[in-house]
């Protein structure tokens, strides 16, 4: 993922505590963990099988107001989302 993430991304992981198996399999995303709230232009949302409905909400509800969903990828139960910044 690291190698295929535009410069002007950054990841959010939901569950957000799931960020450190992340960052275990690829140290280099500790650097790419975005800000609350995202101020890039891409954000690139992880979405684990194991994240709940109120997490997947909370993470739309955090992305919403400023950024459009764009491409989805099905990864295995999980999702990869992109989320472009609103013009």
């Amino acid at each position: 993922m690291l190698a295929h993430l535009p410069a002007e991304a950054c990841v959010i992981v939901s569950p957000p505590q799931h960020v450190s198996y992340y960052l275990y399999l690829r140290p280099g995303l500790a650097r790419r963990i975005c800000a609350e709230p995202p101020r890039t232009a891409l954000v690139v949302a992880v979405i684990s099988p194991y994240s709940t409905s109120g997490e997947r909400e909370q993470l739309s509800q955090l992305l919403s107001p400023s950024y459009e969903q764009g491409a989805m990828l099905q990864a295995g139960a999980g999702m990869v989302v992109d989320y472009r910044r609103r013009r």
